[in-house]
């Protein structure tokens, strides 16, 4: 969940689950996603 404002000009967020858990933990893993953003009302590209 995420209540917050991301700021003009953003590139990229990252998700992150878990954090300091190894990858490998079997009862919850570490895990961190990097989400690239597109400008708005860009191409993406």
């Amino acid at each position: 969940m995420f209540l917050g404002s991301v700021p003009p000009g953003t590139t990229e967020l990252t998700l992150v689950l878990n954090d300091g858990s190894e990858s490998d933990n079997s009862i919850g893993p570490g895990l961190s996603i990097k989400l690239p953003l597109a400008v708005a009302g860009g191409t993406g590209t």
